[in-house]
Parts: structure tokens; C-alpha cells; sequence
């Protein structure tokens, strides 16, 4: 089937597809990497927690300041809200699932039966202050542990594009080398192997058309450019023909016309001017005999095709001398009449 697509449009149609696949695999890749980066901040943010947590343990047990451990404690508070709302200037998210969660659940209801812990009047027994803490150190690293295991499988995509990408590429490299060859070399080298044929001679030489692209009409108006060239070249062959053989013929009578001048003007009698006369006669004409009559009737030669006196068969030359315009027997005044 003869494709009716322009080159240009061909090629726009293979850059868009390949940009579209393009966008689409950097597009994968960002957003991986946005929530690689959004965890890696979440993971930071919980680590500060626990921190956190062994300072405000600290605190209250080396009896601080009025008003010290209640900012502790909203610090803690806006930590939790961070990591339940994410920001994206920093960027910061916890790539939520199931696991994820269900641990930062966990950690939320620890904090909020402990927190009443750490606000009342008097510091908690130090027994108590070390259970608690640990209690909410280990839900938080619970907590970490499920946001580096969606890491972890985020990670694995991110890689997995990457060699996707690299695949892509290569696949990329290699449409668009063969699209340069089927719609730009292969047509170029048709019609290559067309003009050497061309400058050969070969006017019969054509250019198969099988798009109707700009090399497809490039190839159509090759094929009619030789074909105008062709008809052309056989006319002036023709003619140079014609011409040949009509000059060839008035050489012919040229060169007959001064043998029998010369012949004439050497003959010694009647009988030999007439002989020869009617030989060279015949051979100028083609025919199969020569008859040479004066005007009184008498046949002064009859010559056949083997060039002896006989009767002519078939085609022949009568040759008739008109007495009135002959001065003597050996003028050569003589006026041809086919019979």
C-alpha cells in the first residue's frame, strides 16, 4: 500500500511518539524521586522525635524551668502534624500505606496517653520517665522501619525506570535510524542507482514509486523526465536515420553520375556507350534488365541482369534517343523512360 504521508509529517508523528514516551518515563521519574526525597525528610523527622523524646525525658527529670516542658511537648506536637499533613517546601511526605499508618497510629496514641505524662505539676518517677521513653522510641523506629521498607520499594521503581529509560533510548536510536533509512536513504539510493542508469544510456530506467511523500514525488518526476528523454532521444534517432539514408542515396547518384560521365566521355562506339550506359543504369535503379532504343525504333542494345546482351524479363529501363538532339552516334544524349 502506497503511504500518502508527507516526510514531514512521518517524521513529526515518529518525534512526537517518541517524545510523548519521553515525557512520560521523566514524568515517572520525578515523582519517584519527589517521594524518595519526601520520605528521606519524614525518616529525618521522625529520627529528630526520638531525639526529641530522650531530651524531654531529660528535662523533666532535672527539674527545669517553669514553661521548658510544655515547649518540649508542642514541639512534639507540631512534629506529629508534620508528618501527618507533609510539606511540600522542604519536600517532606510520608509515602503512606497500610504498614505506615497503621505505626503512625501507634505512635500518635502513645503520644497522647503520655503526653499528660510530661505536662502534670510534678516530674515523673525516673522508673517511669525511662519505661515511657523507650515504649515511644520503639514505635517510632517501628514507624521508621515501615517508611524505609516504602522507600526501599520506591527505590527499586526509581532504578527500574532508569533502566527503562536507558532501554528507551537504545530503542529510540535505533527507530530513528530506521526511519532515516526507509524514508531518507533507501529512496536517495533508488534513486541514485536511476541517474546512473540514466548517465549510462539507459533511458528505459525508472524510479519505482511507493510513497507519495516529497521523495515519492521527486521519483515521479524522475520517471517523467526519462521517459521525455527517451521519446526524445528515439525521434532524433529516427531522424538522424532518414537523413542518413537520404544522404547516403545522393552520394550514391553523385558517385554513379561522374562513373558514367567519366565512362562516357572514354566510350569509342555507340555499341560500348550504350552497353556501359545501360550496366550502370541498371545497377543505379535496380532493375532486371536494360533495353537502350533510338527514335526510330531500332533496339541498339538489350542487356540482362548478368550483364549480356539479351531480352529484358520482368522490370526493366528503356532508354530512347531522340535523333533531333544527337549531332553524331556518339553524343550521350539520351532521356530515360521506366517500362
Amino acid at each position: 500500500m502506497v503511504s500518502t504521508a508527507s516526510l514531514s509529517t512521518k517524521l513529526v508523528r515518529i518525534g512526537a511518539g517518541l517524545l510523548l514516551v519521553a515525557l512520560a518515563s521523566i514524568g515517572l521519574t520525578l515523582w519517584v524521586t519527589w517521594q524518595l526525597e519526601g520520605g528521606a525528610a519524614a525518616v529525618n523527622e521522625a529520627g529528630r522525635m526520638r531525639m526529641q523524646t530522650w531530651r524531654l525525658t531529660s528535662v523533666a527529670q532535672a527539674g527545669p524551668p517553669p514553661g521548658e516542658v510544655a515547649v518540649l511537648v508542642q514541639q512534639f506536637d507540631q512534629s506529629l502534624e508534620l508528618l501527618r499533613r507533609g510539606d511540600a517546601s522542604r519536600p517532606l511526605f510520608v509515602p503512606w500505606d497500610d504498614a505506615v499508618a497503621r505505626e503512625f497510629a501507634t505512635v500518635e496514641a502513645l503520644w497522647q496517653n503520655q503526653r499528660p505524662l510530661w505536662l502534670q505539676d510534678t516530674p515523673p518517677e525516673p522508673a517511669q520517665a525511662l519505661a515511657a521513653a523507650d515504649t515511644f522510641v520503639e514505635a517510632i523506629d517501628a514507624l521508621v522501619l515501615a517508611i524505609e521498607h516504602q522507600l526501599a520499594g520506591f527505590t527499586a521503581i526509581l532504578n527500574l525506570f532508569q533502566l527503562l529509560m536507558m532501554a528507551l533510548a537504545i530503542a529510540g536510536a535505533v527507530v530513528m535510524l530506521y526511519t532515516g533509512y526507509m524514508y531518507v536513504i533507501n529512496p536517495l539510493a533508488h534513486l541514485r542507482q536511476g541517474l546512473r542508469r540514466l548517465e549510462s544510456g539507459d533511458f528505459k530506467a525508472r524510479v519505482e514509486v511507493e510513497t507519495l511523500d516529497e521523495f515519492g514525488q521527486v521519483a515521479g518526476g524522475f520517471n517523467r523526465m526519462a521517459a521525455t528523454l527517451q521519446s526524445m532521444y528515439a525521434g532524433l534517432e529516427s531522424q538522424v536515420e532518414t537523413k542518413t539514408r537520404h544522404i547516403e542515396a545522393q552520394r550514391s547518384r553523385l558517385e554513379t553520375l561522374y562513373e558514367v560521365s567519366a565512362f562516357m566521355a572514354q566510350a569509342g562506339s555507340i555499341e560500348e556507350l550504350s552497353h556501359g550506359f545501360s550496366q550502370r543504369v541498371r545497377a543505379v535503379v535496380r532493375a532486371d534488365a536494360v533495353a537502350v532504343r533510338s527514335d526510330a525504333g531500332l533496339r541498339l542494345l538489350s542487356a540482362g541482369h548478368d550483364g549480356r546482351r539479351a531480352q529484358p524479363a520482368g522490370r526493366g529501363v528503356r532508354l530512347r534517343q531522340p535523333a533531333a538532339r544527337c549531332a553524331n552516334p556518339g553524343d550521350s544524349h539520351s532521356q530515360p523512360r521506366r517500362g
